[in-house]
C-alpha cells in the first residue's frame, strides 16, 4: 500500500543575523499562509505532512526531513518536498552548472544549494515518486540533474552522468532561473494558482497542472523538468495520486 509523505516550508523571513544583510531579512509575508493551504489540500490526499515555518525551516531541519523520508520511502511512495520564501543564486564552486550559478533556496539560518538538495534526491529508493513544488526567486532548476531553457521540457538538456537518480522525479519552479517570483500579503502569486488549479474538476496530468496555473498568471510562466527512471510515466499520473485509497502508517514526524 504506497504512502505519500510530505515536508512543506515557509518563511516570512531570515534570521538576520545568519545573513549579514545580504538579503531582505522579511518579505515573504504570504509564506506561511501558503503552507496551510498546500498542507490543507495534501492531507485532504492522504498525505502525511510536517510544516516548517519561518524560525523552524532551519536548513538542518530542511535536509535532515528529507533525508529521514528517504529512509521511510519505498518503492511505490510519493515524496512531496513544497518551499515558499526567498530564492537565491552564487557562483557555482564545483563547475557543473550550465550557466555558472548555484540555486539556493534560503533556509531560516543559511542557504540551502542545489547540490545538497540533489544529495537527497539520490537517496531515494528505485520506485519512489519525488514532487518538489518551489514558490521562490530562480526556482526553475533548484535541482542539480537539470539544464536547458525550455519552460516545459522532458528531457533536461544538461545530465551530469555522475548524479544517478533511482527516483522519479518531477520539480515544478515558480519562475525560471534569473526570475523574481510575484508575491503578495496574502501568499506567492504561483501557490495561489496552483491551489486554483488542483481545485478545478479536471486537473489532468502533471503538464496538464501546470498550463492551468499558466492560465491565472502573467508571465514569466512556471517551469516543468523531469528527471530520473520513470519520470515521464509519473508525470502522465493524476497530481498527487498515490495508488491506493489511504496510505499505511509511517513514523515520519518524531
Amino acid at each position: 500500500m504506497a504512502q505519500g509523505l510530505a515536508v512543506a516550508a515557509g518563511l516570512r523571513r531570515v534570521d538576520p543575523s545568519s545573513y549579514g544583510g545580504s538579503v531582505p531579512a522579511s518579505g515573504c509575508w504570504g509564506a506561511e499562509e501558503d503552507v496551510d493551504r498546500i498542507i490543507r489540500f495534501i492531507s485532504s490526499r492522504g498525505f502525511e505532512c510536517l510544516a516548517l515555518k519561518t524560525a523552524e525551516a532551519t536548513a538542518a531541519a530542511l535536509l535532515g526531513n528529507l533525508r529521514r523520508a528517504a529512509r521511510l520511502c519505498r518503492p511505490g511512495d510519493f515524496l512531496f518536498f513544497y518551499f515558499a520564501g526567498h530564492g537565491g543564486q552564487r557562483p557555482d564552486s564545483g563547475g557543473e552548472e550550465e550557466d555558472g550559478l548555484d540555486e539556493l533556496l534560503l533556509a531560516y539560518d543559511r542557504p540551502v544549494a542545489d547540490d545538497e538538495l540533489d544529495a537527497c534526491w539520490r537517496e531515494f529508493a528505485g520506485g519512489v515518486r519525488i514532487l518538489v513544488i518551489i514558490d521562490a526567486c530562480h526556482s526553475g532548476t533548484v535541482y542539480k540533474n537539470f539544464g536547458g531553457r525550455r519552460r516545459v521540457s522532458p528531457r533536461p538538456a544538461f545530465r551530469p552522468a555522475h548524479l544517478p537518480m533511482k527516483a522519479s522525479l518531477i520539480h515544478i519552479g515558480a519562475v525560471p532561473d534569473g526570475e523574481r517570483a510575484p508575491a503578495y500579503r496574502g501568499g506567492g502569486a504561483f501557490t495561489l494558482a496552483l491551489c486554483e488549479a488542483l481545485t478545478s474538476d479536471s486537473p489532468g496530468d502533471y503538464r496538464d497542472l501546470v498550463r492551468r496555473i499558466e492560465r491565472n498568471l502573467d508571465p514569466p510562466y512556471p517551469r516543468l523538468m523531469l528527471c530520473g527512471p520513470g519520470a515521464e510515466e509519473f508525470a502522465g499520473e493524476k497530481p498527487f495520486w498515490l495508488g491506493e485509497e489511504s496510505p499505511r502508517a509511517t513514523v515520519f514526524t518524531e
